[in-house]
């Protein structure tokens, strides 16, 4: 792109377009940071209190420790993104056996409403510890937002066309039709979802360094994220 001065004063209306998006886009931060601050600040004051009690206490450690688990996890998710929109994010890739890869991520989270469906082996060239952010984050955003009925992760590979298969699905409502476009722009979320609005965004942020695809669908009563990685 051009910088000369000329070709910067040729679009006013789209210059005050992006800090329109800039500013909507640090108040969404910091109202997502203030949320698990004010959480903290409100137990700091229960502790002061001199007759708090143990069981108390230990429950405001606990509170207080899963809002600085938010707070970490929004901040690593800006950096990422951030790191993204550069270019600059970084993945370390080596053959992996993405199944193995994704039946570890499913054995941490320990939650028997996820399952692995079975499958033979399957060999890509990536970042075993990007894709462990990826399943999570899919993972996750499929207990967040689905029926209660679980999450079925399922791998297959193509060789005719040269790509292997992820897909998340949960049961439960489909996506809102007012973000079903946008779903993976940072913080673009339904009227009634719960979540930073990062998740998704950071996904397809991973799914471009490895120069595959994703994409959200629907098949029967289940909402399905499909990511296409490359064999070669």
């Amino acid at each position: 792109m051009s910088t000369r001065p000329d070709d910067r004063l040729d679009d006013p209306v789209d210059h005050g377009a992006h800090q329109g998006d800039d500013h909507r886009f640090v108040a969404l931060v910091a109202h997502e940071l203030l949320s698990p601050l004010t959480v903290i600040k409100g137990w700091l004051a229960v502790l002061d209190r001199p007759d708090v009690g143990a069981e108390r206490a230990a429950q405001a450690r606990a509170s207080m420790a899963a809002s600085a688990d938010k707070i970490e996890r929004l901040v690593r998710d800006l950096l990422d993104l951030s790191k993204a929109a550069v270019g600059e994010l970084r993945v370390e890739v080596a053959p992996v056996d993405l199944r193995a890869v994704t039946v570890a991520v499913v054995a941490a989270l320990d939650d028997p409403r996820v399952v692995v469906v079975d499958s033979a082996p399957v060999a890509v060239v990536a970042d075993a510890q990007r894709i462990d952010q990826l399943l999570t984050n899919l993972i996750g955003n499929g207990l967040r937002h689905g029926d209660g009925t679980g999450v079925e992760v399922a791998l297959v590979s193509d060789p005719g066309v040269g790509v292997v298969r992820l897909t998340v699905a949960n049961g439960g409502p489909a996506v809102d039709p007012s973000v079903a476009s946008e779903v993976f722009e940072p913080f673009v979320r339904g009227a009634t979802s719960a979540g930073s609005g990062l998740g998704l965004a950071v996904c397809r942020a991973i799914v471009d360094a490895h120069r595959g695809t994703i994409a959200i669908g629907r098949i029967g009563s289940r909402t399905v994220v499909e990511v296409c990685f490359p064999t070669g």
